[in-house]
């Protein structure tokens, strides 16, 4: 890709992480898309065809169980690393997994296939989703332990973790999937945009290597931006520490201890002459919102289209897990836990007539069994020796 600080290879696991590397593949970026749904994969219009890859174990879709898409993987381990390594040629900076964590196909997949490139010594970020409190209980359960997974890779770098629940800041008469939509566009524009600032000329500038230095950190990332109506308000310093604030609150990431950001980037996009306007105690105001982060870059883009207003991008990374949000959906969950005992109890005693007895029982307590966790580290020579 031309005019780009660092290339970006993205791959989309299941309907919605798809749906993502979709959004970057429209924007110019190489993305591949992995389902065990061929429905999924044909609407994903800005993925070459030869780059969707259909794999299952027989009947497709995975149907919420993770267990289903592990093996998947495991059954096409050669198809998904061929795959990979045509795509993504030494030109690549670093790939982004991306998937939904509640549905069986990204949750099963995700994490492995992350640990497998890591361990194969490539730069990997991911880019995931939690679930909304809409989702059924054995969603944010598959969520919580692919979180969990995911949280224990070592050498890892940004984690981008959009929280599903933030689609109640779009306007309520939206249907879901619109929101959704709106929020996967999101995700795209805003890393290009910082991806695209990385290469304009400035007099300070925010470079590819300040991108990277940024992205490759791990913890979790957000990238977030507001506008300010005119630029004479940066008279009053405040006003940018408010900004950073209000653009980190009104993200479309999961909330965490902003203030213990270890990086972080502050871009101004501003009228031709406005860089006046941006004074170090502004600047170190900012820094104090995130809680003066070991690495601070600062970008000062000046432009001639632009009139009165002033947009600040603000980066932060190397921030801590969204533990709060985590343990609010278990908390959910544990509040729930007793009405779920009963049901499956009531269910257990009824009697049904016909040879369909006790199927009810059995399907209810199938679909909230938790997944088991893998046993030790998955590799891909373990899952190679296994297919041999």
């Amino acid at each position: 890709m031309e005019n780009v600080g660092l290339n970006f290879g993205f791959i989309g696991i299941g309907q919605c992480g798809g749906n993502i590397a979709n959004e970057f593949g429209k924007l110019g970026y190489k993305s591949i898309a992995i389902n065990t749904s061929s429905t999924d994969l044909m609407k994903l219009n800005y993925i070459q065809k030869n780059n969707r890859l259909l794999i299952n174990t027989g009947v497709q879709g995975a149907g919420k169980n993770p267990e289903i898409g592990r093996r998947a993987l495991e059954e096409h381990i050669e198809s998904v690393m061929h795959l990979i390594g045509q795509v993504f040629d030494e030109e690549i900076d670093m790939i982004f997994v991306c998937a939904g964590l509640g549905g069986g196909t990204g949750s099963g997949i995700a994490p492995l296939l992350t640990q497998i490139l890591v361990e194969q010594g490539l730069e990997v970020g991911m880019i995931v989703t939690i679930p909304s409190k809409m989702e059924s209980p054995k969603v944010q359960i598959v969520a919580l332990n692919a979180f969990e997974e995911i949280s224990q890779i070592e050498g890892i770098g940004s984690l981008f973790i959009v929280d599903n629940a933030k689609s109640v800041q779009l306007p309520s008469q939206m249907g879901f999937k619109t929101k959704y939509s709106i929020i996967n566009e999101n995700i795209a524009l805003k890393l290009d945009k910082i991806n695209r600032l990385a290469v304009e000329a400035a007099d300070v500038a925010f470079d590819a290597r300040d991108l990277h230095t940024l992205i490759a950190m791990r913890g979790c990332t957000i990238i977030s931006s507001t506008t300010i109506s005119d630029i004479s308000q940066l008279k009053e310093t405040e006003v940018l520490a408010q900004g950073v604030r209000e653009a980190l609150e009104r993200s479309i990431y999961a909330d965490t201890k902003f203030s213990n950001s270890r990086g972080a980037a502050f871009l101004f996009e501003l009228p031709e002459g406005g860089a006046h306007y941006v004074t170090e105690q502004a600047v170190m105001k900012m820094q104090r919102e995130l809680g003066m982060p070991f690495e601070l870059f600062t970008g000062i883009y000046e432009q001639k289209n632009r009139k009165r207003d002033v947009v600040l991008h603000v980066v932060a990374t190397g921030l801590p897990f969204p533990f709060r949000r985590l343990e609010e959906i278990q908390t959910e969950l544990e509040e729930k836990a007793e009405g779920f005992q009963s049901l499956f109890e009531r269910n257990r005693t009824q009697t049904f007539k016909g040879s369909g007895r006790d199927l009810l029982s059995r399907f209810v307590t199938s679909q909230v069994t938790s997944k088991e966790k893998p046993q030790g580290e998955s590799t891909l020579d373990k899952l190679l020796k296994k297919r041999k």
